[in-house]
């Protein structure tokens, strides 16, 4: 049975963790034993969300399956600070359309990720960057979690304004200071077209990404 044939259910968030969890046992997805190790290397110069549990690290699969379900324009998907690349196989699985790109600073995430996804046969690409440093790659529809510092998130928001200037985009935004910042001081996202909010995620339109 492929461990992507999950049920896509309104069960409580700590079930579909848990859920995920299994699903990243059957992938091989060593999450737990990688990020054990990464917890004992010197982190006081990073802030990658290292040492957190995978629970509160990784978006669960169901989640991701119903933020892709309703992004029926996109074409290709960047996922910026994409962890173990959780969202390449839920494409590869469930929309296999979309050109998918993950972007993740930690470097043994990248590893780990990349070759669960060349086993499952997923076409995305999981790569190692800092997105702090790196120009945002093209795509319409981008995903923006609270991957690091409030600097480094205004950082790509700012890219992402620029990128808006020549082509619409599509931004799903997850966590608590990414959904703030794009509230109050993007308005060029949040406040022309009407955004859609779920518990988790909203997803953020600019105005020429509204299609007839």
């Amino acid at each position: 049975m492929d461990p992507l044939d999950f049920a896509l259910s309104d069960a409580p968030y700590a079930q579909q963790q848990e859920e995920s969890r299994r699903v990243d046992e059957l992938l091989g997805l060593r999450t737990q034993e990688v990020e054990a190790l990464i917890a004992g290397e010197d982190t006081r110069e990073r802030r990658y969300w290292i040492g957190l549990p995978v629970s509160a690290l990784l978006t669960p699969y169901s989640e991701i399956h119903l933020m892709l379900s309703r992004l029926l324009q996109a074409r290709r998907v960047v996922d910026l600070g994409a962890g173990y690349g959780r969202m390449g196989f839920v494409i590869a699985k469930h929309f296999p359309h979309l050109d998918f790109l993950g972007i993740e600073v930690v470097e043994e995430r990248v590893n780990e990720g990349s070759a669960a996804l060349a086993r499952y046969g997923a076409s995305g690409r999981l790569v190692q960057g800092d997105l702090t440093k790196m120009p945002l790659p093209e795509a319409d529809t981008y995903f923006l979690y609270d991957y690091g510092s409030q600097s480094a998130i205004e950082k790509t928001l700012d890219d992402l304004r620029t990128r808006s200037l020549h082509e619409a985009v599509t931004v799903v935004g997850r966590g608590g200071a990414t959904r703030s910042l794009i509230e109050k001081k993007h308005l060029w996202l949040s406040g022309v077209v009407e955004p859609e909010h779920f518990r988790n995620f909203s997803i953020y339109r600019s105005a020429a990404a509204v299609h007839p």
